[in-house]
């Protein structure tokens, strides 16, 4: 219950033919239906940053929302846990370039990490 996807990520994976997707393939309990609150971050997401265009499937925006959403709700918690968006992309420094999911994720207080990272932050030996 960790590690968790907004179902949009399993569509962009269905395009594709990689580890990926057949890693994930097999945990179900992986991905999040979408429900109202998840649609409202993500309209947030969508007004502080469109997304760029030329896929049928972009899963960043929700990526994004679905860490927003579980960071607000841990937010009013006693004990809040860091909510962490995983991933390879790293902040865009070109000008004028589209923003990358760290970029957008920043700007509503959530942070990224690459895959390295969480295998020093879980301290997993072997890697």
């Amino acid at each position: 219950g960790r590690l968790v996807a907004p179902d949009e990520v399993r569509h962009e994976l269905a395009q594709c033919d990689d580890e990926l997707k057949t890693w994930t393939s097999s945990l179900e309990h992986l991905y999040c239906t979408t429900d109202e609150a998840l649609l409202e971050c993500l309209a947030r997401v969508m007004q502080s940053c469109p997304v760029h265009g030329g896929r049928y499937f972009d899963a960043d925006p929700w990526i994004i929302a679905l860490a927003l959403q579980l960071h607000e709700t841990e937010a009013k918690t006693l004990f809040p846990r860091p909510v962490l968006i995983v991933t390879h992309e790293i902040r865009q420094t070109k000008p004028g370039a589209p923003p990358k999911i760290p970029d957008v994720a920043a700007t509503h207080g959530i942070h990224c990490i690459r895959l390295q990272g969480v295998f020093d932050l879980e301290r997993w030996e072997g890697h």
